[in-house]
C-alpha cells in the first residue's frame, strides 16, 4: 500500500527489453531511466496489466517501476527479458 518496486536493467543501444505484468488491481507502471538527479519516461501507463516491449536508444539503465498509490495490498507478477543484440540490431 502507498509505496513503489523497482526493477533496473543495463541495456545497450538498440537492445530490446520485453516485458509484461499482472498486477491484482491497476498501479501506475513506468520504464524509466535516471540522468544526474532527474528520472526520464520514456513509457507511463496505469493499467492492471500490460505486455510490451522497448528498444533502448542510449546504453544505460532502464528502471520498470510499479507505483500503488491506494491503501490496499496489490498482488504483481511480471517478467522481462533483455534480448541478445545481434548483428541486425
Amino acid at each position: 500500500p502507498n509505496n513503489a518496486y523497482e526493477k533496473c536493467v543495463q541495456l545497450q543501444a538498440r537492445q530490446s527489453l520485453d516485458y509484461t505484468f499482472d498486477a491484482s488491481k491497476p498501479l501506475v507502471f513506468n520504464l524509466h531511466y535516471h540522468v544526474g538527479k532527474e528520472d526520464f519516461s520514456p513509457e507511463q501507463h496505469t493499467t492492471a496489466t500490460l505486455k510490451s516491449s522497448f528498444e533502448a536508444e542510449e546504453s544505460r539503465i532502464y528502471c520498470l517501476m510499479w507505483g500503488n498509490s491506494s491503501n490496499q495490498q496489490v498482488r504483481l507478477r511480471y517478467e522481462f527479458r533483455a534480448q541478445p543484440l545481434t548483428a541486425f540490431n
